[in-house]
């Protein structure tokens, strides 16, 4: 169903589908879109959320588990609450001029598997190619996986919660794509929580890089690759680092390629983690702190 815009401040609200299973009743991904805000609501079963930005104003929302669809206009946020059980979660945008709606994503309880795909090609002119998202795992074992293609300015912040989390973000800006260089950075907040959990970090070719990681209690393991290829020509570039490890035996291991400025800080906390920096560019100013 295509669904047109809000008249007045009406909001719509949609049940994608009753489902009756033996003797259990089953309610199936509810969606609400109140002016420009689209809420997806889970279950406390398993779900299959799946939400596709097409990238020329439509949000297209399936219900994996039922195989219902639905459409959406004029959303610039999108909120999707998976509450509780073992959920999967599948946020796509491929190309389209319009600005990308910012997303908020809360996985709740439950071993779940949140991905997002962000591309956009080189040769596809946007007035805004921002992206941002704010993610909260919750409880128990969660993978989640962001990578995004052709955005030059990203803000991220996750909240992963307690227990073994994986969490995989690959950042990407071709050289070829044309951004002006104030406008090309990223930031990213990653609280990992408690647990003994997995994050890789890898960045290329966007010249102004922000990361702080708290790790939390636990055995973490952490992998950080931040590049910016020769070709890549940039007056300044500056690469920021912040590792909180509190407890545990936590290892990190750190690259800096092409940056003109690297700066990093370790917080070691009651903790005992292993730290590995390397750090390869021309004319390299590094400021380093380890507490």
């Amino acid at each position: 169903m295509f669904s047109k815009s809000n008249r007045g401040n009406r909001s719509r609200y949609r049940r994608l589908s009753l489902e009756q299973l033996d003797s259990r009743i089953c309610l199936a991904v509810d969606t609400l879109q109140n002016g420009d805000v689209l809420n997806v609501i889970g279950t406390r079963d398993a779900d299959i959320i799946l939400v596709r930005d097409d990238g020329r104003g439509t949000i297209h929302v399936q219900d994996g588990s039922s195989g219902e669809r639905h459409e959406f206009r004029g959303v610039e946020h999108l909120v999707i609450d998976a509450l509780g059980g073992n959920d999967i979660i599948r946020f796509t945008r491929t190309g389209g001029d319009m600005p990308l709606p910012e997303l908020d994503i809360t996985a709740g309880e439950g071993n779940d598997d949140v991905a997002i795909g962000l591309l956009l090609p080189a040769v596809q002119k946007v007035r805004a190619a921002a992206a941002r998202m704010n993610i909260d795992l919750g409880e128990d074992n969660d993978r989640l996986q962001i990578n995004t293609n052709g955005f030059n300015n990203i803000d991220l912040g996750l909240s992963a919660g307690t227990g073994d989390d994986n969490v995989l973000i690959g950042l990407l800006l071709p050289a070829v794509q044309k951004v002006r260089e104030a406008a090309a950075r990223t930031s990213m907040d990653l609280d990992l929580g408690d647990g003994n959990n997995k994050l890789n970090v890898n960045s290329t070719g966007i010249p102004d890089v922000g990361l702080d990681i708290k790790a939390g209690e636990g055995d973490d393991n952490i992998l950080i690759g931040l590049l910016l290829p020769a070709v890549q020509k940039v007056r300044e570039s500056a690469a920021r680092v912040n590792v909180d490890f509190g407890t545990g035996h936590d290892t990190a291991n750190v690259g800096f390629t092409g940056f003109s400025n690297v700066d990093h800080t370790f917080t070691s906390g009651d903790g005992d983690p292993e730290v590995t920096v390397r750090t390869a560019g021309p004319r390299t100013l590094v400021r380093a702190t380890s507490i």
